[in-house]
């Protein structure tokens, strides 16, 4: 590892967790679709009550949501943005994403508004304040 990434070892520990959490979540839809006889590579129907589709949501939310926070957290290292805002600002997204999986499995609140939407809100804040940290650095 260049000596210019060495400060922010946490925060790539912390993109691994996120990719990590997403190859946790693949096989387990895939299993869960198999055993409900689900064509592979097919969207169950669009129904919260299908404990199936919330998985399926909850793995294509996680896959589309790394490449918008990953790309700035990596630019935020190479450019050397603090790396304590960097690493705490990819472990609360770590930390919000868990929560987020979790709340989206286990259907708690409503499908919109409710406290799925807070986290994914608070994940797409975090995402925010490292672009402005971003931005200011490059100025």
């Amino acid at each position: 590892m260049t000596q210019a990434l060495v400060p922010y070892t946490s925060g790539i520990l912390g993109l691994i967790a996120l990719v990590i959490i997403i190859l946790i979540l693949g096989p387990l839809v895939a299993a869960k679709k198999a055993a409900a006889k689900v064509k592979p590579g097919s969207e169950p129907e669009g129904s919260y009550d299908d404990p199936i589709y919330r998985w399926h949501r909850a793995h294509l939310n996680a896959v589309e949501h790394l490449p918008g926070f990953a790309i700035p957290a990596l630019l935020a290292m190479l450019i050397g943005v603090s790396a304590t805002w960097v690493n705490g600002l990819i472990w609360g997204t770590v930390a919000l994403r868990l929560i987020y999986s979790f709340v989206y499995l286990q259907n708690i609140g409503k499908p919109a508004q409710s406290v799925r939407s807070f986290v994914f809100v608070g994940g797409w804040a975090l995402t925010v304040i490292l672009v402005i940290l971003i931005i200011a650095k490059a100025m």
